[in-house]
């Protein structure tokens, strides 16, 4: 019994100080965020395989947009 002492438990408390401005902020990045990727990415993503062209291009040397 002597091996036993007191035993500590350490505690972490986590706790939000944002606000409701913080989250309108937050959502308008996300909905940025998401409007670029849908343009960027989405928009020119092949729908059957997934892949992406290497180049959208329109240069003296060829349409590379298909």
């Amino acid at each position: 019994m002597e091996n036993l002492g007191a035993v500590s438990h350490e505690v972490m408390v986590l706790f939000s100080t944002a606000t409701a401005t913080d989250d309108a902020r937050a959502a308008e990045l996300l909905r940025q965020l998401d409007s670029s990727i849908e343009r960027v990415v989405l928009n020119r993503q092949d729908p059957i395989s997934g892949l992406l062209p290497a180049s959208t291009a329109h240069t003296v040397h060829g349409n590379y947009g298909d």
